[in-house]
């Protein structure tokens, strides 16, 4: 087998670390021959490996030109066949590519002295250089550039977490992450759910979190509860993101909670990520009612799908509250229910998750 690289191209932060790993785990156990690329100076990479994977440092910060970057790139990845690359920088879109080539024609040493386009700029230049390899780009956000759009690719494959009408469909952390959350631990509250509010579009959220805030926890000055039920809404800006809980701690309260909701991502697609985390940390995922596309899930887990729909899963937002105290009645089993699917045991199982990239890879 040819050898392969595996490419993390984001930055690695603490909201992300977890499913960061999860990927690299599980592509290091089912691909031989494997070397992790590693882009840091200060063995940052090592925090979301596990073990002690062969790596390689490219040291293309070392250089203060972006042609003479490339080269080196190239030269150390000449020995690899094959690249899987994963998490594309979000604020890496077309425009930043357009705008860098452009400003590369004209300077060679364009926005070298700017940190936050630097590291954009190197992953691109990265990408620029392994354009006569086998490419694979393990995509998680929908969001995420399709490269091919931009350079010439000897063989360009991007496979997704969800499976549309145009893109298909992998197992890329599943397997791994249903493996890290295995332990069972006893449900300490109803309901849990961290969401961010990076632009308007997310906006309706105050108006959920409201509602929520009517009962999560509260009483009446009697001491009679209000119907209420006990966790955690909570909602981060863009400037105040860096307080937001580390991904670790974030799993973790999904496994104490009983339930949490789902909304679309920020394109207006299912979000498959959340429901997958929900299902994995064994807590039952109300998918919101009016806030939810559910194309991209009826397509890729159908079988799934028949449970939520057999089981009601799709709430109203003025039910939810009512739902919650219903738990042992109604929703302590679905979690086992959906687990037992076809679906769910293709992208767990051990052997046809590495049958799926021993054929990828081939």
């Amino acid at each position: 087998m040819s050898k392969v690289a595996i490419a993390l191209l984001s930055n690695i932060e603490a909201s992300q670390n977890e499913i960061i790993s999860a990927i690299y785990s599980q592509i290091l156990e089912f691909v031989e021959d494997a070397v992790v690329i590693d882009f840091y100076a200060n063995g940052k990479i090592y925090k979301v490996l596990n073990g002690e994977p062969e790596t390689l440092r490219l040291k293309q910060y070392e250089h203060n030109k972006w042609s003479q970057m490339q080269k080196q790139i190239e030269k150390y990845m000449k020995e690899f066949d094959k690249i899987i690359l994963f998490k594309a920088p979000i604020s890496c879109t077309g425009e930043v590519i357009l705008e860098m080539e452009k400003g590369m024609e004209q300077d060679d040493s364009y926005y070298m002295g700017y940190d936050k386009m630097r590291r954009i700029y190197e992953r691109v230049t990265f990408v620029k250089a392994i354009r006569d390899k086998e490419v694979y780009h393990l995509v998680i956000d929908p969001r995420e550039i399709d490269f091919s759009e931009f350079f010439g690719f000897k063989s360009y494959k991007r496979v997704c977490a969800w499976k549309s009408k145009t893109g298909k469909y992998g197992p890329i952390y599943e397997y791994a992450m249903s493996n890290i959350f295995i332990q069972e631990i006893p449900k300490a509250q109803d309901f849990y759910f961290i969401g961010s509010v990076y632009d308007e579009s997310k906006e309706y959220l105050y108006d959920i979190k409201k509602e929520f805030d009517k009962r999560l926890g509260r009483r009446h000055k009697g001491g009679m509860y209000n119907n209420p039920f006990t966790g955690k809404f909570e909602l981060f800006t863009f400037e105040n993101r860096d307080k937001r809980v580390g991904q670790g701690t974030y799993l973790y309260n999904l496994m104490l909670s009983r339930y949490t909701i789902i909304i679309d991502d920020y394109v207006g697609q299912f979000n498959m990520m959340r429901f997958m985390e929900a299902i994995i940390c064994g807590c039952v995922p109300l998918i919101l009612d009016g806030y939810n596309n559910l194309e991209n899930l009826i397509l890729t887990f159908p079988d799934i799908y028949d449970i939520i729909e057999k089981r009601q899963l799709v709430e109203k937002l003025e039910r939810v509250y009512f739902r919650i105290h219903d738990w042992e009645e109604k929703d302590q089993y679905v979690i086992e229910e959906i687990k037992a699917t076809k679906s769910f045991k293709k992208i767990t199982n051990k052997e046809r998750v590495k049958k799926y990239y021993d054929k990828l890879l081939r």
